[in-house]
């Protein structure tokens, strides 16, 4: 048993139970527990530590820890949100087998060596994040509809399919949804049956995305606002950016903030090459998000272009300056969500 005295908790959270793991100073663990996932359950684990304030971190928050997580947060706890990927790669650096024991481990000890970024639900930014994710969804679906609606036609009529253009206009899905289905042969009545349920399923998904799209710009707060005036992002990648963000202050710099965007250069020098590579980790939707702001830049020879040039000229590979621009741009969002907090 550590004589240290308890610094943090990290939680597994399942549908079903909870597993934490209390670590001290050293990381070293003190004590471990699996409860229900349940009302009672939360008591029992908050109750473990007997008013001693440690440091909280969850993994999956939003998700089957997220009772636990609000619980915490009324209760004034600090809560640390643990990616799954960080999770992984602690506890193979720690020779952990994969159990939930060693992930709460790792999880746990990850608030004492990692940037954690803090968790507060906002009811501004949980609205967002629920209406960006059920966009996110039938965005994805549409684009699977599309494809196959592609596959289809080239399949049934080759000509038409090269000539069609678009199909992802409402007025294509409208000629395509009142396709006649009574070819004699059945592969192709078959094919037109099934041209003709993606085309119906696709509008009645273009019109839930549009009604989605007018919640989010009424959600959208005034940072949102002041996000869409950088070029390449509009309302959704402004509310993408607020969801995936959360309170900016849980961000001490805007460096922490570019690790959790994942913008931030790793460095890859070795002897006299001095070079960053490639960074993989951070939020990806959120890198995504501004990396399609950058190559928008960069179409409309807007900021980025200018600054890409620069680089290059400096001695960059395109690729390089381009991861330079997002880390640049990312430092332009943190700083303007720093100056229009969420009231």
């Amino acid at each position: 048993m550590s004589i240290q005295h308890l610094v943090a908790v990290g939680v597994d959270p399942h549908a079903d139970t909870l597993c934490a793991a209390a670590v001290d100073s050293a990381g070293n663990r003190v004590w471990d527990v699996t409860v229900a996932n349940t009302a009672s359950g939360i008591t029992e684990l908050m109750g473990r530590l007997d008013g001693d304030r440690v440091i909280w971190a969850i993994e999956g928050t939003g998700t089957f820890g997220r009772d636990l997580c609000d619980r915490l947060l009324r209760r004034g706890e600090v809560v640390r949100e643990v990616p799954t990927r960080l999770t992984g790669r602690l506890r193979r650096r720690s020779g952990f087998s994969k159990t939930d024991r060693g992930d709460a481990t790792a999880i746990a000890r990850a608030a004492l060596t990692e940037p954690l970024a803090g968790v507060s639900h906002h009811p501004v930014l949980e609205a967002l994040r629920v209406l960006v994710r059920q966009r996110e969804t039938l965005v994805n679906a549409q684009t699977r509809a599309f494809n196959r609606l592609r596959a289809h036609l080239r399949e049934l009529d080759p000509a038409t399919a090269r000539t069609l253009g678009r199909i992802r206009t409402r007025h294509t899905l409208e000629q395509l949804g009142r396709l006649a289905t009574n070819h004699p042969n059945p592969h192709h009545r078959a094919l037109q049956l099934a041209i003709r349920l993606d085309a119906e399923e696709a509008l009645e998904r273009l019109r839930r995305i549009r009604q989605l799209d007018t919640e989010i710009r009424a959600v959208l707060p005034e940072a949102g606002h002041q996000l869409m005036g950088i070029t390449g992002i509009g309302a959704i990648g402004a509310a993408t950016i607020l969801a995936h963000t959360g309170i900016i202050d849980r961000f001490p710099t805007e460096g922490h903030y570019a690790r959790h965007a994942g913008t931030a250069p790793l460095d890859a020098s070795s002897g006299r090459q001095q070079r960053h590579r490639l960074n993989r980790y951070g939020n990806r939707t959120l890198n995504k998000t501004i990396h399609i702001a950058i190559v928008t830049q960069l179409a409309q020879h807007g900021a980025a272009h200018h600054y890409v040039t620069r680089r290059i000229s400096q001695g960059k590979t395109k690729p390089e300056a381009i991861r330079a621009a997002k880390r640049h741009l990312t430092r332009h969002i943190y700083r303007t969500l720093k100056h229009h907090p969420l009231t």
